[in-house]
Parts: C-alpha cells; structure tokens; sequence
C-alpha cells in the first residue's frame, strides 16, 4: 500500500478494523504510518533502490538534490499525500481508551467520526424513498403500496439486527 501511495503516486485508502487487530504490534505499525508516513526497517534493499530509482527524477523536477535522503523523503511526502488511512474501532469498553492512549497518533493525526444508531423511523423513511419509484408489473397501485411498506420494514429490520441495533419484540 504504501509503494502504491508513494511510488506509483496513487491515491489509497487503507481500511482498518479493531476486529481485525491480531498483535497489538499492527497498530503501533498504523501509529508510525499516520504520525511519519513510515515504518522504520520495513523496507529491503531492493525496495529501497526502487524507491531512490524512481523519486531521483521527482528530486530533478523540483529542483531538488538527489542524495538518497531527499529521495526518500520526497517518497514519504507522497505516501502522505496519496495514502487515506480509515481506522474503524467500536468505542465500546476500556480497550479504545486504552488505544487511544497507548497510540496519540490516533487522535492527532486522525479525524474521529462517530456514528451512532439512527432511529427506526428515519430507515423506513430512507427505505420507502428508496423503493418509491419501484414499479412491480401486474400489481395493483394498493397492493404495490403494501409491499413496498413490508419491503422498508424489513430493510429496516435486516438494518437494525445487522448493526447491532436490534431489540427483541
């Protein structure tokens, strides 16, 4: 991800889950890419001749000297320009404080976005707009406004149980 970022000069989106958090040494990893762009000793000696081969011409255009140094820190300017790292971590319990804490990066290099239920009302509203213009051949008009109504509530429905949401009737 971070060659896509920083050589090919491509934007990329690097999508993290708690749930997938296996070591608590991958997000230190993620810590050290959001605060530096980097991580240290990642990199081999075959990589890193690709990367001063291709930024040794980025360095040129701008006027810039072409030691191995500049070079990577022009490769690093690109990773942070072109590399979106979204983080998605349940505020629940002790162990996000705890993230939080252990990792500052976290908060200072990132934009924290908390998203929280909607209520049941706004999804059948959403749903039914959805489906308004949904025409169901060889239905009456009554018995199309039926379906629709049971299809938007069970969006709402496979909605609430799939975020968590659901209640037991």
């Amino acid at each position: 991800v971070l060659m896509m970022a920083g050589l090919d000069d491509n934007p990329v989106v690097f999508l993290f889950s708690d749930t997938q958090l296996v070591m608590p040494s991958m997000l230190e990893d993620i810590s050290t890419i959001l605060s530096t762009g980097d991580i240290p000793n990642l990199y081999q000696q075959e990589e890193l001749d690709r990367i001063y081969t291709a930024m040794q011409s980025v360095c040129q255009e701008k006027g810039l000297a072409t030691n191995k140094m500049v070079r990577f820190q022009q490769y690093l300017l690109r990773v942070s320009a072109n590399l979106h790292v979204v983080l998605a971590m349940s505020p629940m319990g002790g162990a996000f404080r705890e993230r939080l804490r252990l990792f500052p990066s976290l908060v200072n290099c990132c934009t924290l976005v908390w998203f929280t239920a909607w209520p049941r009302e706004a999804l059948y509203t959403v749903a039914m707009d959805a489906l308004m213009d949904t025409e169901l051949p060889g239905v009456s008009a009554k018995e199309a406004e039926g379906m629709k109504r049971t299809v938007a509530e069970m969006c709402v429905h496979i909605h609430q149980v799939q975020m968590g949401y659901a209640h037991i009737l």
